[in-house]
């Protein structure tokens, strides 16, 4: 069962799209990528929006396995809210990188927003590449650093000054004149223009933000890669060829700077995951246990009681009612 084509993107909660917001006088629900995501899913592993709100909206929390960047070219008293960080004063010239499985939302409670949104899969800047050019591990873990680091010094933001801007909006618009033509080779074209516009906001990102020490890239590497292939089965082997280090190395380092081994880790990102489409989905558990890299259930249902201490479908109708 393919991960992506079962499921790419889920709310956490229904969108409202075609009447006023009862709860909140005057914001509506802006449900206006719901195409560009099916176009994502059917198509090309990429979207591109440019929106443009004239009126308060709001876009409830939602979850999807790709990642995403927003560039903000106008803004008026809007905010953002991604995994565990909320930004109040967003302004032009901002962008957010939001992680694949990263749950986000956001509230405009004024009149005039506009941004470009991208949305893509690693693997389609991967694939761009030979399997055994080391430059994967350069899209990996360096361009896409970006999305994945969360620390002290940086939240998944960066404030761009107008020169700045004006190079990233050349090249995101050279994204979107592309994904809006019919014309041969436009994965390539669309691939191309992806990594000039990663490659200018990684510029940006090293000259605005202190780089990670070598056992902290190493450390933070290792926790992006699970995050980003939870959903396969992930070895020893894998991790250690992907960041040129032995596997006892690896365990050590694993061990020693996160505190559980990397099976335990594996297994709480995933029966997290199992949480979120519990209460967001209804899936059949069989269903959730393939999504999250389980293809036994009894083994999913055995680690989810030992964790929780009660069973996916009785925490499922405890939290989610409307479900059954």
């Amino acid at each position: 069962m393919s991960y992506k084509k079962l499921l790419p993107f889920y709310r956490l909660s229904a969108f409202n799209t075609s009447r006023q917001d009862p709860n909140r006088d005057g914001i509506f629900v802006d449900d206006h990528f719901n195409q560009a995501y099916q176009d994502f899913l059917e198509d090309t592993s990429i979207y591109a929006i440019l929106t443009e709100s004239k009126k308060p909206h709001q876009t409830e929390k939602h979850i999807h396995n790709f990642l995403e960047l927003k560039i903000f070219l106008e803004v008026d008293s809007l905010t953002e809210h991604v995994g565990n960080y909320t930004y109040k004063n967003i302004k032009k010239g901002d962008i957010l990188f939001i992680n694949n499985n990263e749950i986000h939302s956001n509230l405009a409670n004024g009149n005039n927003n506009k941004r470009i949104t991208v949305g893509f899969s690693p693997s389609f800047v991967e694939n761009f590449f030979c399997k055994n050019s080391s430059t994967i591990s350069y899209i990996n873990f360096y361009l896409l650093e970006l999305f994945f680091r969360r620390d002290n010094l940086y939240t998944g933001r960066l404030s761009l000054d107008a020169p700045a801007l004006g190079r990233v909006s050349a090249a995101v618009f050279q994204l979107l004149d592309t994904f809006g033509q019919t014309i041969p080779n436009k994965n390539i074209l669309l691939k191309n223009h992806l990594l000039s516009l990663l490659s200018i906001l990684y510029l940006e990102y090293k000259k605005q933000i202190p780089a990670m020490s070598a056992k902290e890239g190493k450390i933070t590497n290792i926790l992006f890669y699970i995050q980003n292939n939870y959903t396969r089965e992930i070895t020893l082997k894998q991790l250690s060829d992907k960041l040129i280090i032995s596997k006892s190395y690896l365990i050590m380092l694993f061990k020693k700077n996160i505190g559980m081994s990397i099976i335990n880790y594996l297994n709480e990102i995933r029966l997290q995951k199992a949480k979120e489409l519990l209460l967001a989905t209804k899936y059949s558990m069989i269903e959730i246990a393939l999504i999250i890299g389980y293809q036994n259930v009894s083994y999913f249902n055995r680690l989810f009681k030992r964790k929780f201490y009660i069973s996916p479908l009785k925490f499922r109708n405890k939290n989610n009612p409307q479900s059954e």
